[in-house]
C-alpha cells in the first residue's frame, strides 16, 4: 500500500497493489452544525463535468430541520457548477449542473421526512444528456432534464466540499451525512437499489471514491476507493450511529 492515510501504509512500496486499508471504528456518521462546518475534498476526477462523460452520486443524509444546505458541490468563481446537490426550505432535493451559457438545475418534487436517514442518488448521463434524481430509490420526477453531452461543465479552479459553500453562507448544512460515493457510470434504477442494500468495500467497479465515514475520530474523512480521495474535517463531528426505539413513549425507548 503507497498511501501514507492507510492503516497499512508500506514506505518501501513502489506500486500500489490496491490492499490499502483505512481506520474504521464502527458506524459513524458526520454532524454539521449550519454555522462554520465542511470538509474540503480535493479533485475528485477532471471527467466529472467533461463532455460525453457520466457520473452518479449517492449520499446518505439526515436533517432535523429545514434549510438550504448544500450535501456536495464542485463550484468555480467562474461559474461552472457540477455537481451541486443541497435540500431546499421544503424539504425537496435542488441540484445545479451549469456552465457559463448553460443551466440545467432544477428541483425535484419529492420530499424527505426530517428526523430520518435518506438517500439521494444523483445520475448524469453524458452519453444522452440527461439527468434523474432518485430520493430513497424512487426517481423524481420534476428533477428530470436534457442537457447537451457535448457542452463541458469542468472547471480546473474548481472547489469540492461537502456540508458547505463556504463563502455562500445561506448554503451551511446543519444534520450528518454518511456513506457517500461517486461513480464513473450513469447508474440504472437496479444499480441503485443495489448500492442502497448492500454494504460497499471500495473495491467496486466504476468506483471514484467512497467515503465510509467511519473512522470515528480526527480530521481526516477516508476515501476507501483505493483513489487517494482524502478529505479534510473542519468542525464537523463524529456522531455513532446508534439504532433503537426513539419513541421516548415506548417501553423499550433508547434515550442513545
Amino acid at each position: 500500500c503507497t498511501d501514507s492515510q492507510a492503516t497499512n501504509y508500506n514506505s518501501d512500496a513502489i506500486i500500489d497493489d490496491g490492499s490499502c486499508t483505512y481506520p474504521d471504528a464502527g458506524d459513524y456518521s458526520l454532524k454539521f452544525d449550519g454555522v462554520d462546518d465542511y470538509v474540503g475534498l480535493p479533485e475528485i476526477s477532471n471527467s466529472i463535468g467533461a463532455p460525453n462523460s457520466s457520473f452518479s452520486i449517492s449520499a446518505w443524509f439526515k436533517k432535523n430541520i429545514s434549510d438550504m444546505g448544500v450535501l456536495i458541490h464542485a463550484s468555480s468563481s467562474t461559474n461552472y457548477i457540477c455537481p451541486r446537490i443541497e435540500t431546499t426550505l421544503e424539504n425537496k432535493i435542488n441540484y445545479y449542473h451549469r456552465n457559463p451559457n448553460t443551466d440545467n438545475g432544477a428541483t425535484g418534487d419529492l420530499t424527505f421526512n426530517l428526523g430520518e436517514w435518506n438517500n439521494i442518488t444523483y445520475v448524469v448521463d453524458g452519453n444522452n444528456g440527461s439527468i434523474e434524481v432518485y430520493l430513497n430509490g424512487i426517481n423524481d420526477p420534476g428533477s428530470s432534464r436534457s442537457f447537451d453531452p457535448n457542452e463541458t461543465y469542468y472547471n480546473e479552479n474548481r472547489i469540492w466540499q461537502m456540508g458547505a459553500i463556504t463563502w455562500d453562507a445561506p448554503h451551511w448544512m446543519e444534520g450528518q451525512l454518511d456513506n457517500v460515493s461517486i461513480w464513473s457510470t450513469a447508474f440504472t434504477q437496479e444499480q441503485i437499489q443495489s448500492v442502497l442494500t448492500s454494504e460497499l468495500n471500495g473495491s467496486e467497479e466504476n468506483l471514484f471514491a467512497l467515503w465510509k465515514f467511519n473512522a470515528g475520530e480526527g480530521d481526516i474523512l477516508y476515501d476507501h476507493s483505493g483513489n487517494q480521495n482524502h478529505g479534510t474535517i473542519y468542525g464537523a463531528t463524529w456522531v455513532e450511529n446508534v439504532y433503537g426505539c426513539t419513541d421516548p413513549f415506548a417501553t423499550n425507548y433508547n434515550p442513545d
